[in-house]
């Protein structure tokens, strides 16, 4: 297969995973997009590990919607840099609901081999998502006030 093509489909298989699967919570799919060599960073695998994850979040904050703001492939990579909004009605952690709307942004490098993902790296605002938690207070990132 061509470059150009390999790179395209790679990317469509990361907005699939997002809009079609995520967004619309059919994780039935996700068998499509994750490889059985799969490994999340709690260590579960294949696509079952990425719908442990997934059914977090969606418990969490059922009305979770993500959007993609970019997606750029090269070689066997994707990066997608995305955000989500959604209400946090239930546990999430361990922390106990907030029953607010929180807004989180994230990148996430996706490897594929043979057009599946087999793992992925995400770098997200830890700090501003448990800020509007109420986990932490902001006052803790706040400068200090001048006397």
């Amino acid at each position: 297969m061509e470059t150009s093509q390999k790179l395209e489909r790679n990317k469509e298989t990361i907005r699939r995973l997002y809009v079609d699967i995520l967004n619309k919570r059919r994780l039935d799919l996700l068998d499509q997009i994750f490889s059985e060599e799969y490994v999340n960073v709690q260590g579960d695998k294949g696509p079952a590990g990425f719908e442990r994850a997934a059914n977090s979040m969606t418990q969490a904050f059922p009305d979770i919607q993500w959007t993609i703001e970019n997606l750029i492939a090269e070689g066997d990579k994707v990066v997608v840099k995305w955000f989500w909004e959604g209400t946090n009605t239930g546990s999430f952690n361990g922390f106990p609901p907030s029953n607010q709307l929180i807004k989180h942004t994230a990148v996430v490098i996706f490897d594929f081999e043979d057009e599946k993902v087999v793992k992925n790296w995400m770098l997200f605002d830890r700090l501003s998502f448990f800020e509007q938690m109420g986990i932490l207070s902001p006052e803790l990132t706040s400068p200090p006030v001048k006397r």
